[in-house]
Order: C-alpha cells, then sequence, then structure tokens
C-alpha cells in the first residue's frame, strides 16, 4: 500500500468508522463506502464494513464484504510469503 493523500484519508475514514460504529452504523456504512471506493485494497475496512452490515440486519452485504476482506488478506498473505521467499533465496546466495 502506498501512503499518498488519497491512501491517508481512507486510512482516516477507517479509523473514525471503528468508533462510528458503536454510534450509528448508518453513518459508518457511508464513510466505510467512501472509503474502500478510496481506497479499494483496505482490508480492515471491509471488515468494519460486515460488521456495521450484519449490525443493520443487512446479511448479503456482510457476506460480500467480508469475502472482500477474505480476498485482500489472502494477498497480502501471499504477498508477504513471496517477500520471505525473497529474502530467503537472497540470504541462501550470500552465504555461499
Amino acid at each position: 500500500m502506498v501512503l499518498n493523500g488519497t491512501t491517508l484519508t481512507a486510512i482516516l475514514c477507517f479509523h473514525y468508522c471503528h468508533f462510528m460504529l458503536q454510534i450509528s452504523p448508518q453513518a459508518a456504512v457511508r464513510e466505510l463506502e467512501t472509503a474502500v471506493r478510496i481506497q479499494p485494497d483496505l482490508a480492515q475496512a471491509y471488515y468494519q464494513l460486515s460488521r456495521a452490515y450484519t449490525v443493520l440486519g443487512e446479511t448479503s452485504k456482510s457476506q460480500e464484504s467480508q469475502a472482500a476482506f477474505a480476498k485482500l488478506k489472502q494477498q497480502e498473505l501471499d504477498e508477504d510469503k513471496q517477500m520471505m521467499e525473497e529474502v530467503q533465496r537472497q540470504s541462501s546466495s550470500l552465504a555461499h
């Protein structure tokens, strides 16, 4: 994730919504939808969006958000695994 003004706006929106969910789930949904529109790879925003939809009883939207969260988290894990494999290859080549 590249940190630029747009990304920071999305991250701030996500954190604001974490607290807003307790007060007004509808407002949290609006803000979280904005966050994922601005920064579509913000996995935690999809997680919070899923929670907000659950509170509102919108099961299908909650499940869609859960799926988006799971997909993004899997991508992050795959990227981390690739980086670790690259580090191990580099370390191994330096040792020889």
